[in-house]
This record gives structure tokens, sequence and C-alpha cells, in this order.
């Protein structure tokens, strides 16, 4: 794979559209993988991304950008750091970083391939209110709390750190995976949509840290599977504090993995209509 880079960034000041072709073929080979350290425009209005190559701008983009079109068929990597963005996505693996900035006047569009958000909720409730194609969202939470009503098709959310207590709203059913990779001694809240009665693993695959919530509660998820272990070899503790189901919750399924260093603590268990509970222990303390 060739790699091309340009590591003093680029400057367009005075363009409003910007049209990039990843498509890079010289005499010594055929770019892949196509790095941009900034890109930087005074007036800045649309971004329009073509080509074949993976693209990386690493700095966050002009916070005056209001439309970001790809039609790339390779990996589009970017970061924003402000403004009202409406984001359509190609056939590649489209990855988009609003970091603390993402608002209701945000859009995202995937498209095809498998894409992914990346958020921080640092105060207040944010309600995404049209996102779709999106199969990965990442959220961190120091302060603010998601409401996901408006992500639709979303399959994954992983919770990369929660320092603060985090809320999750209006999730729909089709989230089945809630993974979180690491949290203080903070509460979290998973609340699914009204009526979705849905199946939902909740694991810390990948955590970087203990995961120790000093409470844990669920509303409209009728199956619920506490994962323990993180398919590492490093030693992870998963601590729920306690676990309270609700009034929709009917089976739960805890399991451990076979690192005999982790921990699962689901400490005290409710739920006013839980009817199964399922052990499977393998070599971790449950």
């Amino acid at each position: 794979q060739d790699t091309f880079q340009i590591t003093t960034g680029l400057t367009a000041n005075s363009i409003e559209t910007i049209n990039l072709n990843t498509s890079f073929v010289s005499s010594e080979g055929t770019a892949e993988d196509i790095t941009v350290a900034a890109l930087t425009s005074s007036t800045i209005s649309a971004l329009n991304i073509s080509g074949t190559a993976d693209l990386t701008i690493t700095a966050a983009l002009d916070t005056d950008l209001d439309t970001i079109t790809s039609t790339s068929t390779g990996a589009t990597t970017l970061t924003l750091a402000g403004g009202a963005v409406a984001y359509t996505g190609g056939s590649g693996v489209d990855t988009l970083s609003f970091g603390t900035s993402l608002t209701a006047a945000d859009s995202f569009d995937g498209g095809e391939g498998t894409d992914v958000v990346n958020a921080t909720f640092n105060s207040g409730t944010i309600i995404p209110t049209n996102f779709s194609n999106v199969e990965t969202f990442n959220a961190t939470f120091s302060g603010g709390a998601l409401n996901a009503s408006g992500l639709s098709g979303l399959s994954t959310i992983n919770i990369v750190d929660a320092s603060a207590g985090a809320v999750l709203s209006n999730i729909a059913s089709s989230t089945s995976t809630i993974s979180q990779k690491g949290g203080g001694t903070a509460a979290l809240n998973l609340l699914y949509a009204s009526g979705s009665d849905a199946t939902v693993t909740y694991n810390i695959a990948d955590a970087t840290e203990a995961v120790a919530n000093s409470a844990t509660s669920t509303s409209n998820i009728k199956n619920l599977t506490v994962a323990g272990g993180d398919g590492a070899a490093a030693d992870r503790t998963l601590a729920l504090g306690s676990l309270n189901g609700g009034s929709v919750l009917d089976s739960l399924t805890v399991t451990t993995a076979g690192d005999t260093g982790d921990t699962v603590n689901t400490g005290a268990i409710t739920g006013t209509n839980l009817q199964t509970i399922t052990i499977t222990a393998d070599e971790a303390d449950l």
C-alpha cells in the first residue's frame, strides 16, 4: 500500500467549494492512503471528496463548513470542530469525529460501508436528528446525555468513557450491542425507546480500564446479556453497582470469559417481571 502525506497541510482561502480527488497516480505508484495534516480555508462552504484512496485530514475542519459530500470508494476520516454540517458518505468506511460540537443541526448519511461517528457529550442532552447509515457510534460522557431517537439503523454503541453519569435514551431496538470501554464510579442508564422489547448484549470488549458503574439501569430491554471479559490478557473488572431491569426485562444472561484475572460483579439485581436468570461461568470470578 502506497502512502502519500501532506504534512504541512493545505490552505485555500477565499474558496467556497473545494473538490478533493484521491485517485493519485504517478511514476512512483498509485496512492492508496492519503493523509493531509490540515485543510484551511477562510470561506469554505462545501467539501467534495471523490476517488479511490483512503483519505485522512488530521486537524479539525473550519467551522464555516456547511456540507461534506464523499463519493469515494476509499475510507474517509475527518474531524469537525463546530458549525452545522451535513455529511453524505460514499461506499467506503466513513469516520466522522465531532468532539463536543455535535448538535441537532448536524446530519450524517454514511451511505454504504461500516460507518463510524465519534462524539463527546459534556453538557445537556444532545438529540442528533438526521443520522442514518451509521453502524457504530462511539460516545464519551463527561457531563452530557444522548437522546438516540434520531439514530436510525444503528447496530452498536460504544461507551468510550463515562467520567460522569451516562444517560442514553430512546435507543432503537436495532441497536443490539452496547460496549463500555471505560468508566469511573458514575451511573449508567440504557433507556430504549418505548415498546422496543429489545434484545441486547452489554459487554466490555476491548475495554481500556476497569468498568465500575455506581449503578446500572435499563428500560424496554426484554432480553439482556451481560458479558464479562475484554478479549485481551489484561485483567478487567466489570462492576455494575446494581442492575435494575425495570418492568420489561424478562430474561437475563450473565457470562464470564476465560481470563482468571477478570471479574464480573452485577450487584443486586431487580426487575419486576424478570423470569429467567442464566449464568455461564468460565475461568473469571463472578
